[in-house]
C-alpha cells in the first residue's frame, strides 16, 4: 500500500512539473509611470525635484528622465496671487556623484499649499500636492542635494 502511495505521489509531481513548460508572463501589462520625489523645505529658497522611470522588475536600472516639463504652483511673493515656477533640468557633481534634477529658486512659505506637475511624452502626467508645516527650519542646500540624491540614507 505505501509502495502505491509513493508512485502514485512521484507520477503526480511529474505531471505537474511537466505541464510548467511556459515561461512566467505577469498577468498585468506594464505602465510606464513617473516617479516624482521632491521634498519642500519650509523658508527654502529653492525647489529640487528628481524624475526617474518607475522600473518593471527590481533588477531595472532607474535612470534619470531628461526633458520633462516640471512646474511648481504655490502662493506669489505677496501671499495673495499664486505663481508657476518652471524648474530646468539639472545634472551636477554632488559628493563626487552625478546626480540629476529639476531645480529652480522659490520661496517656500510655511503652511501654504504647493503643487508638482511632471509632464513628459510616454507616461501619464503626474501631480502632487502637499502644504508644507510650520516650524521647521531652512535645511542648506547642500543637504537639499543629498536628500535628492539618496533619500533612504536620510537620518
Amino acid at each position: 500500500m505505501q509502495r502505491l502511495l509513493s508512485s502514485s505521489f512521484l507520477f503526480l509531481i511529474s505531471l505537474i512539473s511537466l505541464s510548467c513548460n511556459q515561461p512566467f508572463q505577469p498577468e498585468v501589462k506594464y505602465t510606464p509611470e513617473l516617479n516624482v520625489y521632491s521634498v519642500l523645505f519650509a523658508n527654502a529658497q529653492s525647489v529640487y525635484v528628481r524624475v526617474t522611470p518607475v522600473v518593471q522588475s527590481p533588477s531595472d536600472v532607474t535612470l534619470p528622465i531628461h526633458g520633462a516639463s516640471v512646474k511648481l504652483v504655490g502662493p506669489g511673493i505677496n501671499d495673495t496671487t499664486l505663481q508657476l515656477i518652471t524648474l530646468t533640468d539639472t545634472t551636477a557633481l554632488v559628493d563626487g556623484n552625478t546626480a540629476s534634477f529639476y531645480y529652480a529658486p522659490a520661496h517656500i512659505i510655511p503652511g501654504r499649499l504647493y503643487t508638482v506637475s511632471v509632464i513628459q511624452e510616454g507616461y501619464l502626467p503626474a501631480y502632487a500636492s502637499a502644504s508644507v508645516p510650520f516650524g521647521y527650519t531652512t535645511v542648506p542646500d547642500q543637504n537639499a542635494y543629498s536628500i535628492l540624491q539618496n533619500p533612504k540614507n536620510v537620518k
